[in-house]
């Protein structure tokens, strides 16, 4: 049932839209416009009045087909006009009996090669013709159908007036810009609204009314929204189905119609048949940019405003006619404030090659155009955070300006430097390797192509320190160690992360590094980690370590060295004063546990061993020499140079050295440090006291007790104390007991 009412109410409102039609009679349209009592007579007078025989016997021909729309006597003496042009656009050969909305009737007035139109819409259940002439009455006809109208047929406006609309105001200033008229009469016209330009990037509207814009594609853009003849007013009337038309720039538009829709190429037409006096308008979404438009880099860069870095890239490159070509593959990463001033010039903000936003990947290098002293050319290096994309730290503001030979994305700020040589970078987290580089006199690193492997601070300071404490004395001899060390971490050309693989390189030093690749980790002779790569310099890259590297060869570094190393200058002093300093650099293997500074100021005298004969000195020092080289410490006894026996012991986690049988505190050991790429098999042990003699804070008994022992001699005779007491106590109650002694209660006071 409810699709039947359903029925019914669609059916009436299809009738209602109609303005009811007049039984047929056997009156011509002429005899119909003749008779007083339609009050169409005003309008036949009109007709009459043009003298046109062609008209006026279609219109008594009572076999012809003919519709008018004709105003009626009040409508004529309100608004008369008594012109040809008026009578031919208020008649169409053809029977019109209804009028459905949006239909589109031809009349006689000539547009072009074919005749003007006008337009049927419904509003409201009042039918319209032109928007504004309200059908009021019907009459059939024999020869047609008369349409009595409140008011005369308004003629189309031009297309100058209709782009006057606020919604229509960029495609105005368009066609101002190029002083195009679309005048041409059975001219179709696709006008895109505002939001349709909106639609496109920024860049290209801006750059579209710019000088060169103008010029260059504007023209072409307008022109592929316009149908010339001899091509046919295309209206979208009464048509289903795709239509092929010809634009005037040249292209084919695909125009799509269906009951419900309407588009041209991607644009849906947003209202179609919009008439005007020299053809029709469809008003669309989108701007139709025909597909062999082309836009350079500097085109874009244009359009993005970039007026200082065209500036720069014009009058401090090379690199501006090829960013003005429509072909080549360039990435252009540009900045608004832009000086060409600065350290990090323009060709720096150029790339060889087309990089989208979508390949701007956390790590990637990019080759830039500027060149250096070296002839090679300086990278980019990407990075991401938070979904923001960097270079070299500046961040990218506006991604995917897409030319025809390239694209250009926006930087926040101009690049500030170009980046530095290697040893102007060796600060912050490696100013200990910077110190290094200036103590070891690495002049060469400032050009050239190198790759760094760089320790952090953190790496030195994991070193051990007799070693580091050696290489940073600023001697000649250990200047020259330094240096070894350090051209064990630099290869003799620019190695980036991309380009690393698991292999043996061969440093500055012609010694090779051995690279492993680990799940993705790099590790260097699998003790140093890869923990940052590709810090750009303008003669390499840079790799930062977890940790110092250590050639197997050229290195030479003795226990003297080692000694030294620690600041044992105190020991050196003695060493020196009693002859012994050569002599153990003569030895070949040996180890020696060295008192440090702190530990010969802790001694009670302080001057006591100053005051020994050099002889009596030596042997002291002797006593801290053993034969033999103890690699890993552990429990037992060994001979000392002096002839006494040396006991090493652990207690705890602690490790000790004490001369066997002597009264004074053990030396504390701390971690050992063989000699590397010396002739010379030695071990050298940091202690923290000197062996066999007393420190300040031993008494001035003779005894020769230590401090330990004092401290369990006291604790016994304590508990020996303790003992006795209980004893006595227990033989006094005993007693009392025995011979019955009451007891004394708690309140009795003596």
């Amino acid at each position: 049932m409810f699709k039947y009412v359903v029925l019914l109410c669609a059916l009436y409102a299809c009738f209602a839209a109609f303005t009811p039609v007049q039984p047929a009679n056997a009156e011509t349209v002429w005899e119909i416009l003749s008779n007083d009592t339609n009050k169409l007579t005003s309008f036949l007078n009109v007709v009459i009045a043009t003298n046109n025989t062609e008209i006026i016997d279609a219109l008594k021909n009572a076999t012809s087909s003919v519709t008018v729309f004709a105003p009626t006597d009040d409508a004529i003496t309100k608004n008369a006009t008594a012109d040809l042009a008026f009578v031919q656009y208020s008649i169409a050969m053809e029977k019109v009996p209804g009028l459905a909305n949006g239909q589109i009737v031809y009349t006689l007035l000539p547009l072009g090669t074919s005749f003007q139109v006008l337009k049927a819409t419904i509003d409201d259940g009042k039918t319209l013709v032109n928007g504004e002439s309200k059908v009021t009455s019907t009459w059939n006809a024999t020869n047609g159908y008369v349409h009595a109208l409140d008011k005369n047929v308004t003629f189309p406006p031009t297309f100058a007036s209709l782009v006057e609309t606020d919604s229509l105001s960029t495609l105005k200033a368009l066609l101002n810009a190029t002083g195009t008229s679309l005048t041409t009469p059975g001219q179709t016209v696709f006008a895109p609204v505002n939001d349709a330009f909106d639609k496109l990037p920024k860049w290209v509207t801006t750059y579209l009314q710019t000088a060169e814009g103008v010029k260059n594609q504007l023209p072409k853009i307008l022109l592929n929204h316009v149908v010339n003849p001899p091509t046919a007013v295309f209206y979208a009337y009464g048509k289903n189905g795709t239509f092929k038309v010809t634009s005037a720039e040249g292209s084919t538009l695909d125009v799509t119609v269906t009951p419900t829709t309407a588009t041209v190429n991607n644009a849906t037409i947003k209202t179609a048949d919009v008439l005007a006096s020299t053809g029709v308008a469809h008003v669309i979404d989108g701007v139709l940019v025909p597909a062999d438009i082309k836009f350079s880099v500097v085109d874009v860069l244009t359009g993005l405003e970039q007026t200082e870095f065209i500036k720069a890239l014009n009058t401090t490159t090379d690199l501006y006619p090829a960013l003005s070509s429509y072909t080549g593959s360039y990435t252009v990463f540009s900045a608004q404030r832009f000086s060409d001033n600065s350290s990090a010039p323009a060709s720096y903000h150029v790339v060889s090659g087309t990089f989208l936003a979508a390949d701007l990947k956390d790590g990637l290098l990019l080759t830039s155009s500027y060149k250096l002293a070296s002839n090679r050319l300086q990278e980019l290096k990407v990075t991401t955070k938070d979904g923001k994309v960097y270079i070299n730290g500046v961040e990218v503001t506006s991604a995917d300006n897409t030319a025809s030979n390239g694209v250009v994305h926006v930087l926040k700020n101009q690049i500030p430097t170009v980046p530095a040589p290697i040893p102007d970078q060796l600060t912050g987290d490696f100013s200990t390797l910077g110190k290094a580089a200036g103590l070891a006199k690495l002049d060469l690193l400032a050009t050239g192509n190198y790759t760094i492997f760089a320790p952090t601070n953190a790496a030195f300071e994991a070193v051990n320190p007799a070693i580091a404490g050696y290489l940073f004395m600023n001697t000649t001899e250990s200047n020259t160690q330094l240096q070894t060390v350090l051209l064990y971490h630099a290869l003799g050309s620019t190695v980036y992360s991309v380009n690393l693989k698991a292999q043996a390189y061969e440093t500055l030093l012609k010694e090779s590094i051995n690279v492993a690749d680990r799940n993705g980790t790099f590790y260097i002779n699998d003790v140093a980690k890869i923990t940052a790569v590709d810090a750009l310099a303008s003669n390499g890259v840079i790799h930062t370590i977890d940790n110092v590297l250590v050639p197997q060869t050229g290195l030479n570094i003795n226990a003297i060295d080692l000694i030294k190393g620690l600041k044992a200058n105190q020991l050196v002093a003695y060493l020196n004063k009693t002859g012994l300093l050569p002599a153990l650099a003569g030895l070949t293997n040996f180890t020696a546990f060295v008192p440090s500074d702190a530990a010969f100021n802790n001694l009670k005298d302080k001057n006591s061993l100053s005051k020994l004969s050099n002889t009596d000195l030596a042997k002291i020092l002797e006593q801290h020499v053993v034969n033999g080289t103890i690699p890993t410490l552990k429990n037992g006894t060994y001979k000392s140079l002096a002839g006494s026996n040396i006991r090493v012991y652990s207690s705890g986690k602690n490790w000790y050295v004490n001369i066997e049988g002597a009264k004074t505190n053990p030396g504390k050991i701390s971690a050992g440090t063989p000699t590397l790429g010396s002739t010379q098999k030695a071990v050298v042990y940091p202690i923290d006291q000197v062996l066999g003699q007393k420190d300040a804070e031993k008494d001035d008994d003779d005894d020769g007790l230590t401090s330990t022992e004092v401290g369990l001699i006291v604790a016994g005779c304590i508990v020996a104390v303790l003992l006795a007491g209980a004893a006595i106590g227990g033989g006094v109650w005993y007693y009392k007991r025995r011979h019955g002694y009451e007891q004394i209660d708690n309140d009795s006071t003596f």
